[in-house]
């Protein structure tokens, strides 16, 4: 499943309530962390990303400004994606093309963060209010990743559509 490009795995019933289910769960986190060591084995982003346009006619903006985010990103070797989300969905588009940053996904609903984390290379944030302040992200893009994102980042927002339809490169 990980080599699918699953966002994440779970033991089954039968298993999680064995007779050794830590050591069950032990296991497969170190089969995961095997098997991530791998992963560009499995379905590439690049593969995902001739999926969506070969379906042209039904691709929506969303999924244009998606896939010219994670370009974005790797063109100018930038940290981390900020991606503030009301509902998660931008963190997870941009999770399925699998960039090489992190996805720091930013929202003021508990809910949304936690359906967040399921989702490969996201990393939830929750923020106190609907207002994006980009000084703000950038602080707390620091903090979320234990070192200096060298002053700059990767935005990909909303506008006052409630769409997903705004991409750019924020801070120094």
């Amino acid at each position: 499943a990980i080599m699918d490009g699953t966002d994440a795995v779970m033991l089954s019933e039968e298993t999680a309530v064995g007779k050794h289910p830590v050591r069950s769960v032990e296991m497969m986190a170190a089969i995961a962390r095997q098997a991530e060591g791998h992963r560009e084995q499995g379905l590439s982003a690049s593969e995902v990303e001739e999926m969506l346009l070969a379906k042209q006619k039904d691709l929506s903006t969303e999924d244009v400004v998606s896939l010219a985010a994670v370009q974005m990103q790797q063109a100018l070797d930038l940290p981390c994606i900020l991606a503030p989300s009301r509902t998660g969905s931008t963190p997870r588009r941009l999770s399925r093309l699998k960039p090489k940053a992190w996805i720091l996904g930013f929202s003021h609903d508990a809910a949304v963060c936690e359906l967040m984390q399921f989702s490969y290379g996201v990393c939830p944030i929750r923020v106190s209010s609907k207002a994006w302040e980009t000084s703000e992200l950038m602080r707390l893009a620091e903090r979320a990743l234990g070192s200096k994102i060298g002053g700059r980042a990767l935005m990909i927002e909303g506008s006052s559509r409630g769409r997903t339809d705004v991409l750019r490169v924020v801070g120094e």
